[in-house]
């Protein structure tokens, strides 16, 4: 599923999984998650929401759980905490990263505070990590909870006045 409102090529949109209810109020994804993958993904038409979440000055922190192959180095995990340029020259800033080791996969719970196109996968590629299975958990106060893959629920009116908030309380942030 890609994360669009309409696709060229005629693939399956994110709009195309919606019921009815939701598609006659002409949803828009703020942000998108690549095609490999899955968890929150936010669809409004409250145009304010769009703009501070997806402007920079008021970017939130985005809590993704990742698991990769094989256990990860503390060596690996000093690099994705203290900020990284890529090969290509792009900077990154640091990551909160937490690491929950398996028999034979380790699970990273990361915080971005930065929006870079697939931040996540090439962070892992650039340090020699399989990603097995990405999922984004939380944007701001926004919790994904126990919704599982295709499920849809609206928002509350307090979810939405709680995630303008952190929005405006993270530009003041930035401002200072």
């Amino acid at each position: 599923t890609v994360t669009t409102v309409y696709d060229p090529e005629g693939r399956t949109t994110v709009i195309d999984l919606l019921p009815e209810k939701y598609r006659k109020i002409r949803l828009f994804p703020v942000g998108r998650l690549d095609y490999f993958s899955e968890g929150l993904l936010i669809l409004t038409n409250d145009g304010e929401l769009t703009n501070m979440l997806i402007h920079p000055r008021f970017h939130l922190p985005k809590v993704y759980h990742v698991s990769v192959r094989g256990q990860v180095t503390q060596e690996q995990l000093d690099i994705m905490q203290g900020g990284m340029t890529l090969q290509d020259g792009e900077v990154l800033a640091p990551m909160l990263v937490h690491a929950l080791p398996h028999d034979n996969y380790t699970t990273l719970s990361i915080t971005l505070y930065q929006g870079i196109n697939r931040q996540i996968r090439r962070v892992c590629d650039e340090l020699g990590l399989t990603i097995l299975k990405l999922v984004r958990i939380a944007e701001g106060p926004l919790r994904l909870g126990n919704l599982s893959t295709g499920e849809v629920r609206s928002m509350s009116e307090e979810e939405v006045l709680k995630l303008k908030a952190a929005c405006t309380a993270q530009n003041s942030k930035v401002s200072r």
